[in-house]
């Protein structure tokens, strides 16, 4: 029987959810956690199978350093990752990296820094990239089915009632852009398979409903590629969910992908429709992955209200398993959350100077 690995938890929030489906699928056991807040440690402790037995450190060097902890899920606030994965560089111990790496472009650098000069080993939470759903979309996109592609969108449209303090500050979180769809922009970089370049940036944005706090509620973002091709992103934050969608436009047709969680069963689909097509000339995917919660729904008081979270939350945590026990580097690494943080942030500077941001010149510099 294999080993469960030991999980040290920093921030016990979403990284408790996280380590809780590693011992659910018997790959791992929570025996150490970190949090500067204590009030949050006893709801924390007490959804654990191994909760008689957690250590509660009073500094992450300390549980870092431990050889009670093989293991470290980073799920802290934005601003203090580049400093906990220095730690966790010099103590040499694999970590599950929550997304966005950093709250800049220079605190990712030094991530990727840390991990490249230290050799350990660093899975980002990027989830969509271990999505099921998402997955598909990629297998047909990079197999040709709609030609070169010409044109991406997508559309976010949420309602973020409340969230912690720190991610209503700019400073702290990135930003909206950098917080929220750093998973968006990625799926943008994933599409072009990770070797396409942005070169320009113009985004539009602002505070329309939540006014008391600092981020941005909405906004509009264009990118354009090296190659040629042209993104928008839509956000809205105070808009019932109605699903993500992406479009996918290429040389011979067009993919649109709506996916939607709050439905069960789920109903996520993927439409394919040639570049000639009539209404009925269409292909429709359905992605099924009920499984993939089923065998893994945590419970009480998940951080995500549903208790099942993303789609890819299963998928992350068991390669993420896989690859440190076999020795293989992750499915996304800190250069790949890296790249999903550029367009954000240029798009964040673009609001605050109300300008074209451009990745040559003096922007580079910042991106």
């Amino acid at each position: 029987m294999t080993k469960c690995l030991k999980i040290g938890i920093s921030g016990l929030g979403v990284g408790v959810d996280h380590a809780l489906r590693m011992e659910k699928l018997n790959d791992g056991i929570i025996t150490g956690m970190f949090d500067p807040d204590p009030s949050k440690f006893e709801q924390a402790v007490c959804r654990s199978k191994n909760r008689d037995q957690i250590i509660r450190f009073d500094s992450f060097e300390h549980m870092a350093f431990s050889p009670e902890v093989e293991v470290i899920v980073i799920a802290s606030p934005n601003y203090v990752h580049a400093a906990q994965m220095e730690i966790c560089a010099a103590a040499g111990k694999p970590v599950f990296l929550e997304k966005p790496i950093g709250a800049t472009i220079a605190q990712a650098q030094s991530i990727c820094a840390s991990v490249k000069q230290s050799g350990i080993f660093c899975q980002v939470g990027l989830v969509y990239r271990y999505s099921p759903f998402f997955r598909k979309v990629m297998e047909l996109l990079h197999s040709g089915l709609i030609g070169e592609i010409q044109l991406m969108y997508c559309h976010e449209f949420v309602d973020w009632v409340w969230q912690p303090d720190w991610r209503n500050s700019n400073e702290l979180s990135g930003g909206a852009l950098v917080e929220k769809n750093c998973h968006h922009f990625d799926i943008f970089n994933w599409a072009l398979r990770d070797c396409v370049e942005p070169l320009h940036v113009s985004a539009f944005g602002g505070r329309n409903f939540y006014r008391d706090r600092e981020i941005i509620d909405n906004a509009s973002v264009n990118v354009e590629y090296a190659n040629g091709v042209r993104a928008n992103l839509m956000l809205c934050l105070f808009s019932k969910y109605t699903g993500l969608e992406f479009g996918f436009i290429g040389s011979k047709g067009k993919l649109i992908c709506h996916m939607d969680g709050c439905e069960k069963p789920r109903q996520d689909s993927i439409i394919f429709y040639p570049k000639d097509h009539m209404c009925k000339d269409r292909t429709v995917y359905l992605v099924d992955y009920d499984m993939e919660f089923d065998a893994c729904k945590i419970n009480p008081e998940a951080i995500h209200a549903t208790n099942w979270g993303h789609s890819g939350n299963v998928v992350e945590v068991k390669e993420f398993v896989e690859c440190v026990r076999e020795g293989r580097l992750p499915f996304c690494t800190v250069e790949i959350g890296l790249a999903a943080m550029r367009i954000p942030a240029a798009a964040e500077l673009s609001i605050r100077e109300n300008r074209v941001v451009t990745f040559t010149g003096t922007d580079h510099e910042a991106l």
